[in-house]
């Protein structure tokens, strides 16, 4: 019986590979072919976690393990993306395709092909899936045999593997919440797959939501703001997940404190981004003026700042001095060891209070279609679920353990970075049933708008715009749904938690 399970897990990776391999040369997996040039790796849905189809030409890489998830792989601005209709038929490969001017932006950086990684000796802040498979070219002979046989075996798999509804879910960041959800099996409760996608900056992931690549994203609200109200993209907020949690400016070890970064650049996602302003904010609160004193550099999302920061470099060489950074990388800056540790320069919360931050956000077309209704209610009842669970402080050993083993950190971090998300102000327990804090939104907007982050709008009523209601910036009946659906689901918790 072992020989027949290993013969299918073999089987079924072999013939996924194949069948991909086949498909490749007719169809487009987005838009239209695109050339070979340029190679980057995607997830294939198999159980509850992703694996990696990964080009035989990709160079190995030494911190990437059968443990790596996707959230350890760069994707640059992407315009179109698909199957490669390459000649050789025996090769699983996915492409990737720039224009001109964004080749000449990676390749200053110098992150064409760089991945999410952080320096070893580093603590890792990605999810790591319990079990990741890599999937191989197979020679095409055998594909024959294997269309024959996968069926055959597939008959001897679990029922319920095939059961799950696959969900594409983008995010900036691991939450505690996705943490608990994915870990403790909330998502399968709800006969859900869920692909957990590492967004490398804002443009990239809301063109990836407003294209239909996402089913849901959790980003900043600012986001979601700005695209509906200035560039009257339909976007809607399903709700509130935290109100900044660990928001701070960190400095390189040479900066000790604000004022210290006149003359110097910080390192940003982009210039008109929320946490932008924010950083123009409070900098401006030191008097301290962007333009003169300081100035931005337009590197990425979060993880790829700590990574730069803790380097002290980008991988152009340039020098950086400053971010901001947010959940869960704050809370690992006390367990830096040696002369990189970086200095929390400043606490958003102590400069701008409430601030609604990450937020539940949907194409707003898929609220009126019954079918994707019904998946984004499973969805948003899981994150629920697991954040009701992540609240309640008999849990605290077994959530605990399940950010330890999300994110691949010892025991202490994990620990410090619950305390992070369980922060009655800021965290992710902060709001209640995903409630989107009025007065933090309300904060948000004036932030943008004393930079002029809504030049285009003239006597626009933010007041009316935000209050809550179907075809509304923010949509409630996902969650209301979410709230109301009745769960027996009880837990296993992992256990790793007898270790704690």
């Amino acid at each position: 019986m072992k020989l027949l399970k290993l013969a299918i897990q073999e089987t079924t990776i072999a013939s996924t590979s194949a069948n991909l391999t086949s498909q490749s040369q007719t169809t487009a997996l987005h838009e239209e072919p695109s050339p070979p040039e340029t190679r980057s790796r995607v997830a294939i849905r198999t159980g509850h976690t992703p694996t990696i189809a990964s080009s035989s030409e990709a160079p190995e890489n030494p911190h990437l393990s059968r443990n790596t998830d996707l959230n350890f792989l760069s994707q640059p601005p992407t315009r179109q993306r698909g199957r490669s209709p390459s000649a050789n038929r025996d090769r699983v490969v996915f492409t990737t395709r720039f224009d001109d001017a964004e080749k000449r932006e990676y390749e200053s950086l110098g992150r064409l092909h760089q991945p999410f990684l952080r320096p070893p000796g580093h603590h890792a802040s990605f999810p790591l899936p319990s079990t990741t498979l890599l999937l191989r070219p197979v020679p095409y002979p055998a594909t024959r045999l294997l269309t024959f046989l996968v069926p055959l075996l597939l008959l001897c798999l679990p029922p319920s593997t095939a059961a799950l509804t696959p969900v594409t879910y983008g995010a900036f960041t691991v939450t505690a919440t996705y943490s608990v959800a994915n870990q403790l099996g909330f998502f399968t409760a709800n006969a859900l797959n869920v692909t957990y996608a590492q967004i490398p900056n804002s443009s990239y992931g809301y063109a990836q939501l407003l294209a239909g690549r996402y089913d849901l994203l959790t980003g900043t609200i600012d986001n979601a703001v700005n695209l509906r109200f200035t560039q009257h993209q339909k976007l809607a907020v399903l709700g509130q997940l935290d109100g900044g949690a660990g928001l701070v400016v960190a400095g390189v070890p040479g900066v000790a404190s604000v004022t210290d970064l006149k003359g110097k650049a910080l390192m940003v996602d982009s210039p008109t981004s929320g946490y932008a302003y924010v950083l123009r904010k409070v900098l401006g609160l030191f008097g301290l003026q962007f333009g003169t004193d300081y100035y931005f550099q337009t590197v990425g999302s979060t993880p790829t700042r700590y990574n730069d920061l803790l380097a002290g470099l980008l991988p152009n060489g340039s020098a950086v001095y400053a971010t901001i950074l947010s959940y869960p990388f704050t809370a690992e800056l006390a367990f830096v060891a040696g002369p990189n540790k970086p200095n929390i320069l400043a606490t958003i919360s102590d400069y701008i209070q409430p601030f609604t931050s990450t937020a539940f956000q949907v194409v707003q077309s898929s609220l009126s279609n019954a079918t994707e209704k019904a998946l984004l209610t499973r969805v948003l009842s899981s994150f629920y679920a697991a954040n009701a669970f992540l609240a309640d402080p008999k849990n605290e050993k077994c959530v605990t353990a399940a950010i330890a083993k999300q994110l691949n950190v010892s025991a202490a971090v994990a620990q410090a970075e619950y305390v992070a998300a369980t922060d009655p102000l800021t965290g992710e327990t902060s709001q209640q049933m995903f409630e989107v804090s009025r007065q933090g939104l309300l904060n948000v907007i004036d932030v943008r708008g004393q930079f002029g982050g809504f030049a285009n709008l003239t006597g626009f009523n933010f007041a009316a715009a935000i209050v809550p209601g179907m075809g509304q910036l923010i949509d409630y009946s996902i969650r209301d749904a979410a709230v109301n659906a009745t769960s027996t689901y009880k837990p296993k918790c992992l256990q790793d938690e007898r270790e704690w």
